[in-house]
Parts: C-alpha cells; sequence; structure tokens
C-alpha cells in the first residue's frame, strides 16, 4: 500500500513540471572532459553527447516543457548541442548555480515545485532546496 502512495505522490508531483533543467558534464555528457593541446596556452574541448538525451529532450518539448542548462564551463559544443535541442535556458560559466537557476525561475515564471532539475554535483542534491527556500523566505522577511 505505501509503495502505490509513494507512486500516486510522485506522479502528481511529475504532472505539476514545467521546466526541465540540467547540468552538462556528467549529465548531458558521459562525464570526460578531453583537452587536446593547441599550444601552450591553448586547448581545444571535446564533448560527447548522447543521441538518447536528445530524444529525451525532444520528447519534453512535446510535452510541453521547457528546458535548459546551468554549467560552471564556458563550451562552444554545448552552445551548439543546446541550440540544436532548442534548449531556452542556457547558463554558461556559472561557478555558483543558484542565482542562475533563480533568474530562470523569475523568466519562466514559475516556483520551485515546477522545475525538475538533472545534475550530478551531490552537494547541490542537498543543498539547493534548502539554501533556495531559505534566501526566498529571508528575503520575504526583510522587504
Amino acid at each position: 500500500m505505501r509503495n502505490s502512495k509513494t507512486f500516486l505522490s510522485l506522479k502528481k508531483r511529475a504532472a505539476q513540471i514545467r521546466v526541465l533543467l540540467m547540468d552538462v558534464d556528467g549529465t548531458m555528457t558521459d562525464g570526460g572532459v578531453t583537452l587536446l593541446s593547441q599550444t601552450e596556452d591553448v586547448a581545444l574541448e571535446i564533448k560527447t553527447f548522447d543521441a538518447h538525451d536528445g530524444q529525451g529532450l525532444t520528447l519534453a518539448h512535446i510535452a510541453g516543457l521547457r528546458t535548459g542548462c546551468i554549467t560552471g564551463r564556458q563550451s562552444s559544443a554545448l552552445l551548439r548541442r543546446a541550440r540544436e535541442m532548442n534548449m531556452e535556458f542556457i547558463y554558461m560559466k556559472q561557478p555558483l548555480k543558484i542565482p542562475a537557476y533563480e533568474e530562470i525561475l523569475r523568466k519562466a515564471g514559475v516556483a520551485d515545485s515546477y522545475v525538475a532539475y538533472v545534475g550530478d554535483d551531490l552537494a547541490l542534491v542537498w543543498l539547493w532546496p534548502w539554501e533556495t527556500r531559505f534566501r526566498r523566505s529571508k528575503r520575504r522577511r526583510t522587504t
């Protein structure tokens, strides 16, 4: 009985999702970063994207989801792939992902509960919801 309640709860929450956001390295890619030396200070970065993820993004768009990515790195390969996949929100060079996430919430006009975030940053798994809610509640008290 407990499992069916959990399933129904997850199904209800999933039905509310309007925005799908993701990290890049380790999520949209296999996690490897290949650097090909060009000169002493220049390297060519190579990323490998999975076609199945592209299929998933296409299905997400068909389902009406808005998509995007937030990454700490700058990558022309990512920019090309994100554009090919019609991602609406593309945030690169974001060492702190929370400000970018909050900006996306404002632009999309949605609350946290309408966003699914896929990433492999373990720190974000535990801190993100708490930090985001804490900062918002603190902001409400001071304004």
